[in-house]
């Protein structure tokens, strides 16, 4: 029951003061002018307030009462307030993208000092213990990698927030399993933080995260996959949940980078080519994409609990292949959805001049 109010006080207060100041920060916002532009990149029509991820970012303060200061959560903390701040000038001021990366690196490189490591992978692929120079290279690229795959999944309303929302929860839930209170208590602090937020989120969006939310919760990410890897109980249940609560927004960068790449093109460059970009031309708007996505996010997750808590060492032989053919035929289900319709306005089109053709030879 102790356990209960040390995780229910922190996570309830993150909602109130998220849901409290959201309302102030929209006022705010646009009383300053920070809006979010419509352009080429964006998804929605209207001018709209940015820096939502203000809200969420002092909703997670919350926790500062009921977690003890030991380095590894003084160093989340530091590398949080960091991200935010940039992502707030980015917002603001549109930072160069070389210099947020190197501000990344630098967070990367303090959560490693920090203790956060990857240094073995549990059997997976058949690999055990890393050399240090491989965990330090493998531990920073992936700190770099998540934040950034959660930064550029936050195109359509809700979707990041609804997703992030999701893996706190899960995550919190695993550091539970794992007796790990400081961890719990930070994830359902964000949970909470975060539903706050996509009350006013949600389609019609009044505000957007922005750069200032959704850096700090992909880095979040990350560090909440790394911790799971040093867990007491169910050791493969634990890993495969994680990789899959962080599958979707990493896959989608992994593969629009290559896609770039390819194109002789900077894999930073922005475009419409994301999962949530695919998904809303087949759908009438942005609550049914993102209702789509985070279904096909949650029902993974329901299927890799389910399939571990059964026979769990075989889930980590099989989650990738089966996380990756999935994707695949999503992905072709939305290749072949676009297809069909540009054949039938093909087809009109076809129609259009036979006409004009016959309209022409009564003429003559």
């Amino acid at each position: 029951m102790t356990t209960l109010f040390q995780i229910a006080i922190p996570a309830l207060l993150a909602l109130s003061i998220s849901l409290i100041s959201i309302p102030i920060i929209i006022k705010w916002v646009n009383k300053r002018g920070f809006l979010a532009l419509p352009n080429h990149r964006t998804s929605h029509v209207l001018p709209t307030p940015s820096m939502g991820g203000i809200g969420i970012y002092l909703g997670l303060f919350a926790v500062l009462p009921f977690v003890s200061f030991q380095l590894e959560i003084v160093a989340i903390l530091l590398c949080v307030s960091i991200l935010f701040l940039s992502g707030f000038w980015d917002d603001r001021y549109d930072m160069n993208s070389f210099v947020k990366l190197a501000i990344q690196l630098g967070c990367a490189t303090i959560l490693y000092g920090a203790g956060f490591k990857i240094d073995n992978f549990h059997g997976i692929m058949g690999i055990h213990e890393l050399p240090l120079m491989w965990s330090s290279s493998i531990t920073i690229v992936f700190i770099v990698g998540v934040t950034n795959a959660f930064n550029l999944i936050d195109g359509i309303d809700g979707l990041a927030g609804g997703i992030s929302l999701i893996n706190s929860f899960f995550f919190g839930i695993i550091f539970l399993m794992n007796k790990q209170l400081d961890y719990a208590i930070i994830a359902f602090a964000i949970a909470g933080s975060v539903f706050g937020f996509l009350r006013y989120n949600f389609y019609s969006a009044k505000i957007f995260m922005g750069d200032t939310g959704s850096l700090f919760l992909g880095l979040m990410m990350s560090v909440f996959m790394m911790k799971t890897f040093q867990t007491n109980i169910s050791t493969e249940l634990s890993i495969s949940t994680s990789i899959v609560l962080i599958f979707l927004p990493l896959f989608d960068t992994i593969r629009l980078f290559g896609q770039r790449i390819l194109k002789h093109k900077s894999p930073f460059l922005a475009d419409h080519n994301h999962i949530h970009h695919l998904v809303l031309r087949v759908m009438p708007n942005h609550l049914y994409a993102t209702l789509t996505i985070l279904f096909l996010h949650g029902g993974l997750l329901g299927l890799t609990l389910w399939g571990g808590y059964i026979y769990s060492h075989l889930v980590l032989t099989i989650l990738i292949g089966l996380l990756t053919a999935i994707a695949s035929l999503f992905l072709m289900g939305i290749i072949a959805w676009r297809i069909w319709k540009k054949l039938q306005k093909g087809k009109k089109s076809i129609k259009g001049m036979l006409r004009k053709n016959k309209l022409l030879e009564s003429i003559l």
